[in-house]
């Protein structure tokens, strides 16, 4: 497909689509897209979709240009990668007015899904208290750790044997509620907000911890803290997997498993310099990170599930989100890996395009000291795979706690 019928189907799909005109009202944009051979102008203005000009036009400018190859934007027509997927794996580059760019990305991802893949999400109901409701109850809690007030919450008697869940990036602990209410019978989970999340204070700064060793440590004067029974297992997801990964190497005598869920020692998916887009002060982290969400959000997981992901996409702040991405990025623990001796569960959701298999594979490679190593990869699962499939996530996780007991 190349950029001339990219761009009428754009326009079609605007005209009849009520959502996105409501989405783009107040917007005033300049897009330049190109296919390396020809190049379309498409401004955005208000409710109307306006598709004329090139560059080579007088008196039209642009604010930001979306350029690929003809074979991505054949694959972005198709519906075979949506538009952060495609920009996140870099087969499509932006130039130009990024911070501008960032605010339209909302606009942008649903005008560019030709496919209609999400075309009837929104987030007016992430769900009835029915529909998210436990069957063991589940506590809050307040503790010091380093004269920061760090709140957690508990799912199964004190008694029990300890996991402790590490939540995704600028998220917080209530996205474990339901795995931990199923592993509740054998054991306790406690889900930590960590600095800035959730019910959890913030660091001296009005920021989170911006170091993945910096984490882990308070992690562990947490679990003191809160007077975990120790040996524990420590279970995460995405930028809490690499942290269970890097307590599991540092904290030999004090942890008995890991589990990390799209999780590696290594996430090289970016450099420090984009993080400023994060908490720019033109940028909503509602416009950038509802549409990541969406992108990286598994094709099994339930339109409740959607929509709560996209409601804690809405609750980010943005300084905390650009700490977490540059503990993620610049966390490299790829010489402590093979210090563990554990056990250790790697789960990866096979529709997450950040965490790629890739990555996964070469964690594992390092896990030669660990005492087992499991490895699932179940499709239609993406990058949230505890809140999109809890039930598999738990029952994934009890077998594998069953293995080490």
């Amino acid at each position: 497909m190349n950029i001339e019928d990219f761009v009428d189907r754009l326009e079609t799909r605007f005209e009849a689509n009520v959502r996105l005109q409501r989405l783009a009202r107040n917007t005033l944009s300049v897009v330049l897209l190109s296919d390396g051979k020809n190049e379309r102008l498409v401004t955005i203005y208000g409710d109307r979709l306006i598709t004329g000009g090139s560059i080579g036009a007088p008196d039209l400018s642009w604010d930001y240009s979306i350029e690929s190859s003809e074979h991505s934007w054949s694959a972005l027509g198709a519906g075979e990668i949506d538009l952060m997927a495609a920009v996140g794996k870099g087969e499509v580059s932006v130039y130009g007015n990024l911070a501008k760019f960032g605010a339209d990305s909302e606009i942008l991802y649903a005008l560019f899904d030709l496919a209609d893949r999400h075309s009837g999400v929104d987030n007016s109901s992430s769900g009835t208290a029915e529909d998210w409701s436990t069957n063991h109850r589940v506590t809050g809690h307040y503790v010091d750790v380093d004269g920061i007030r760090t709140y957690y919450e508990r799912t199964g008697s004190s008694d029990l044997p300890a996991i402790l869940a590490l939540h995704t990036a600028g998220r917080d602990g209530r996205q474990w509620q339901q795995v931990a209410d199923r592993l509740a019978e054998q054991w306790q989970t406690v889900a930590i907000d960590l600095p800035g999340h959730g019910k959890s204070w913030p660091t001296s700064k009005a920021r989170g911890l911006e170091s993945a060793a910096d984490i882990a440590d308070f992690i562990s004067k947490f679990w003191k803290a809160a007077n975990l029974k120790t040996p524990l297992v420590v279970l995460g997801c995405s930028l809490g997997a690499n942290l269970a990964l890097r307590i599991g190497a540092t904290f030999h005598d004090e942890v008995r498993g890991v589990i990390a869920l799209q999780g590696s020692d290594y996430s090289n998916i970016g450099t420090t310099s984009g993080l400023k887009w994060m908490d720019h002060e033109q940028i909503s982290p509602r416009s950038y990170f509802r549409p990541r969400t969406l992108s990286l959000t598994g094709g099994a997981a339930s339109g409740k599930k959607l929509d709560y992901l996209l409601w804690e996409a809405e609750a980010y702040t943005g300084s905390i989100i650009r700490s977490d991405m540059h503990a993620y990025i610049t966390g490299d623990s790829r010489d402590l890996t093979p210090s563990i001796t554990c056990p250790v569960l790697m789960f990866r959701g096979g529709d997450d395009w950040m965490v790629t298999e890739e990555m996964v594979n070469s964690a594992i490679s390092r896990l030669d000291s660990a005492v087992a190593v499991t490895h699932v990869q179940p499709e239609g699962v993406g990058h949230f795979a505890h809140v999109e499939q809890p039930e598999l996530v738990a029952s994934t996780i009890s077998k594998f706690l069953d293995s080490i007991a």
